[in-house]
């Protein structure tokens, strides 16, 4: 039996989920394996999250002030401190292998393995699709889900880069999912003052405050997301939903084969930049770029195009999406290279429907 203790210690959305996703895949490796899943619940967000790790063992969440797991905990000998707690003294996690934490879970580590998926539990799958449906949204049509990110969430310092301050071309790609492509709209978000305009077959989630949980499912039924860049687009490849993470300053925040990155648009010195010649000039960097490059918001039209492109890609998908759990590696290789490779998918800044062909 191989023991993986992972700690999931971020605050930040996409980082938590990131780090989920990760655990979660490196369990698939090994063919003997139990995954235990350590977090504090100091965000609204990460309990739903932690409760889609399908392969998790045992889950332990601690209360956001409460005294943290002691490292010597993890002693195996004559002696050691024998912890309180049944859960874990009944499950041996002090016999863990393998211990996992902060700057040993990153993002970019999602491209070096076979990744896998999140998956909401089935036992909160007919509440959640009942509340959908209670607030309009028909279960028999196709739905995507949609997000932009605006200021002054409580949760995160403010980021000029990624804050997006006139909604309405993201109004514009309501409007097009449901009036010319025949869907219906989940709106992602926190409350905010932004009225998006009432259309049938809309359903607001930003607007309802508590609705993390219900967020999260909503991404999990939907044919397509489209999200800007910011931790909550992380959902979309957390459950393969097919996503593209629009308005993005960096080659971050997707890693499967039908995400797609749209950045903005990129200006240096006069020049105008492709995605892949910024990629290539080393502009898109996660840790930012010390230029003086200009980032311009994308436009209507390009969203739309994004959308298009989703739409297209995902013909598939007619209703609420059922999740699929992806076959581990076969066969599974029992090993790991530590520390994983990180690195970032240049591939992903090409539409996926022209991927296929280079």
């Amino acid at each position: 039996m191989f023991r993986i203790f992972a700690n999931l210690a971020s605050f930040a959305l996409g980082d938590f989920v990131g780090q989920a996703v990760l655990v979660s895949s490196i369990k698939e490796l090994f063919d003997d394996c139990e995954l235990y899943v350590y977090y504090r619940q100091d965000r609204p967000y990460k309990e739903p999250i932690v409760s889609c790790i399908r392969n998790a063992k045992l889950i332990y969440p601690l209360a956001p002030n409460a005294p943290g797991l002691a490292v010597d905990y993890f002693n195996v000998y004559h002696g050691r401190p024998v912890h309180v707690d049944a859960l874990l003294e009944g499950n041996k996690v002090y016999w863990s292998d393998l211990f996992l934490s902060g700057n040993m879970l990153n993002d970019a580590m999602l491209n070096s393995i076979p990744t896998t998926t999140l998956r909401p539990p089935e036992s909160i799958f007919t509440s959640r699709r009942d509340e959908l449906v209670a607030l309009g949204l028909d279960p028999k049509k196709w739905v995507a889900c949609v997000y932009w990110k605006e200021a002054n969430y409580k949760y995160r310092r403010h980021q000029p880069n990624r804050t997006i301050y006139d909604p309405k071309p993201y109004f514009e790609v309501i409007r097009h999912i449901i009036e010319e492509l025949g869907g219906q709209v989940v709106r992602l978000g926190h409350p905010t003052p932004t009225e998006v305009p009432a259309m049938k077959g809309l359903v607001d989630l930003a607007k309802i405050p508590g609705s993390e949980a219900l967020q999260l499912f909503a991404v999990s039924v939907a044919r397509f997301f489209i999200a800007s860049g910011s931790g909550p687009a992380s959902y979309g490849p957390a459950f393969g939903v097919p996503t593209a993470v629009t308005d993005q300053h960096i080659c971050f925040g997707a890693w499967n084969a039908q995400d797609y990155i749209v950045t903005q648009n990129i200006v240096y010195q006069g020049k105008v930049y492709q995605p892949t010649e910024a990629f290539d000039a080393g502009f898109l960097p996660p840790d930012g770029v010390p230029l003086d490059i200009e980032f311009h918001r994308n436009t209507a039209p390009q969203l739309v195009e994004a959308v298009n492109e989703m739409f297209r890609i995902s013909t598939d998908c007619t209703g609420w999406r059922t999740l699929v759990t992806p076959p581990p590696p076969s066969p599974r290789p029992n090993a790991f290279t530590y520390p994983l490779p990180r690195s970032l998918r240049r591939d992903l800044l090409i539409p996926p429907s022209q991927r296929r062909k280079t």
